[in-house]
């Protein structure tokens, strides 16, 4: 009778242990979050501030265009439903190496709620992210992110850049440039992708209505590409399709093609 009294004492120890500790990672989470808040962070070598927007908000960012290319591939109207484990169901027929992706990333990270990233010096520059942190105010790990050109990244992060594995859908912005029609039609599909990743120009608004209209305009066409990335590069192995007609499954480096399109 004494040593059921015991075992049974014992396990109660155990339980209490355990809800201190999840009551004090809960409280440290609490902490970062309300830090990484009050702070100027470095994004994009600039200062810039967060602001915590509604998890609904967010979702209503997404372009509907976006939205319908994803829907097979992704839950994209159930975003909260993903974290690090469980992302990577998206890509398992793609045979790559989960574990060289989390032992690329900083084992502290807190999952943040949804916020808008505003660049201080230029308020055309505002993104939008919901993901994991690193403890020194930088994304790191399993993110979603929409940009201000009305891009959209599901994957994850290292040090604010896209990094590891996911989906980047990114407009198309080739045929904004009248050099088009002197491009040979076999270099056309690799010119257009390196004018669109590599869009030197950011769009001024007047106003956050213009700016919104903009992120949700249905006319935009976009690339989806679903692999690797190296520090905002697609790198490494990947799929990249272009208007539902053309696309690219190979290698990558540096943003560029690394043989024929088929």
């Amino acid at each position: 009778m004494e040593n059921v009294l015991n075992f049974k004492g014992g396990e109660q120890i155990k339980n209490i242990i355990k809800i201190q500790n999840t009551y004090r990672i809960f409280q440290f989470n609490k902490k970062q979050k309300e830090l990484l808040l009050s702070k100027t962070l470095n994004y994009k070598n600039q200062p810039a501030t967060l602001i915590r927007i509604h998890c609904f908000n967010f979702q209503s960012l997404i372009n509907k265009k976006i939205r319908n290319l994803l829907k097979e591939i992704i839950k994209i109207d159930s975003l909260d439903y993903y974290n690090i484990d469980n992302f990577l169901e998206t890509f398992d027929n793609l045979n790559f190496d989960h574990s060289k992706i989390h032992n690329n990333m900083k084992k502290k990270r807190i999952k943040m709620y949804p916020v808008s990233i505003t660049n201080k010096g230029d308020s055309n520059e505002m993104d939008f992210y919901w993901g994991e942190w690193d403890l020194n105010g930088n994304m790191e790990g399993f993110g979603i992110k929409i940009f201000s050109n009305g891009g959209f990244y599901f994957g994850t992060f290292k040090k604010n850049k896209m990094d590891g594995i996911g989906i980047y859908l990114f407009p198309n912005r080739g045929n904004d440039f009248s050099t088009m029609k002197f491009i040979e039609k076999e270099d056309q599909f690799d010119f257009q992708l390196s004018r669109s990743i590599n869009y030197p120009f950011i769009d001024k608004f007047y106003s956050k209505n213009e700016f919104i209209k903009c992120l949700l305009n249905e006319e935009k066409k976009f690339y989806i590409y679903i692999g690797e990335f190296k520090e905002n590069n697609l790198q490494g192995y990947g799929q990249l399709f272009q208007n539902n007609k053309d696309y690219y499954l190979g290698e990558f480096y540096a943003n560029e093609t690394t043989r024929q399109y088929i």
